[in-house]
Order: C-alpha cells, then sequence, then structure tokens
C-alpha cells in the first residue's frame, strides 16, 4: 500500500504544500504557516483606501491566545489533499477552501464555538477595517473537516452536559 506511496513523493508529484500542517500542544508548527498566510493574505482588496488590512502584528496574537486550540490543521494552499486510507488503499481526498465574513468578535467566537466546527482547517485571516465606515471585520478561508458522526456525537455530549 505504501509502495506508490513512496514512488509518488520521490517523483516529487506531492510537494507537500498542498497538505495539512497540525495544530497541537505538541506542534505548533502549523501555526507559523498560518502567520505567513495572515501576512501576505490582507493585500488582495486595496479599492481607493476604503478597505485596509490590519497588520496581523497587531492583533493576531492576541487572536491566536484565544482561538489556536479551536483549528485542527493549517494549510499553506487554498486548495490541498488529504492522503487516506480507504478500503485498505491509499487515495487522495481534494478539499478546497471557503471564505466566510464576521463583522464582530460575538461572531467569529460563535463560529469557532460551534460543534459542527470542531476539526477546521485555517489558510488565512484577515482583520479588514473599513475607513468610510470606521469598522473592522475579520475575513476567515478555512475547510471544515468535521465528518458527520463527528457532529452527531458532539451534539449528544452539548444535551448530556446540560
Amino acid at each position: 500500500m505504501f509502495n506508490k506511496l513512496v514512488t509518488d513523493v520521490i517523483s516529487n508529484v506531492y510537494n507537500g504544500k498542498d497538505f495539512l500542517y497540525p495544530v497541537s500542544e505538541n506542534d505548533l508548527g502549523g501555526l507559523a504557516i498560518l502567520i505567513s498566510n495572515c501576512t501576505f493574505g490582507g493585500k488582495e482588496l486595496l479599492h481607493n483606501m476604503q478597505f485596509a488590512s490590519i497588520d496581523p502584528s497587531i492583533w493576531l496574537g492576541d487572536f491566536l491566545d484565544k482561538y489556536w486550540n479551536k483549528m485542527s490543521y493549517v494549510t499553506a494552499a487554498p486548495n490541498f489533499n488529504l492522503l487516506i486510507v480507504e478500503s485498505g488503499k491509499i487515495v487522495i481526498k481534494p478539499h478546497g477552501i471557503l471564505s466566510e465574513n464576521f463583522e464582530t468578535d460575538e461572531d467569529i467566537n460563535t463560529f469557532f464555538n460551534n460543534p459542527k466546527n470542531k476539526k477546521l482547517a485555517i489558510y488565512t485571516i484577515t482583520k479588514w477595517a473599513d475607513l468610510a465606515l470606521m469598522k473592522t471585520w475579520y475575513s476567515l478561508r478555512y475547510a471544515n473537516l468535521t465528518e458527520k458522526s463527528e457532529i452527531r456525537g458532539n451534539y449528544i455530549d452539548t444535551i448530556l452536559e446540560v
């Protein structure tokens, strides 16, 4: 089963950038990828300076203090693959990134604490400022890898805690 994987890696079929980096107490290396993604992620929208990205050095540290343990993975690319074992074979399961905006800190807090979002792969988080309206919001680019069985289990656990 692993012979083909070894051959594919050696022949550079997989470059490593389209896979996931875990985030856990034992390995925070994925957060370094996320910080790099966030630094470059805010440079995509500039409409006569009505919208400006806020430099991650100002806010990202506090954000990660609060939410790093809600992130299961970080991805270095907007599309990535999972190598999984299915029916005794290694298969590639491709994933794409979704984008969602959150207008308040409460909105993003609700998102990260939702039982449906227990296994998140984060690509980038950008904090934006609307200079005309003087308000900020977050733009999150992520993939939700939570399986339906995990969602059911999370809801049952939530009900039993009450």
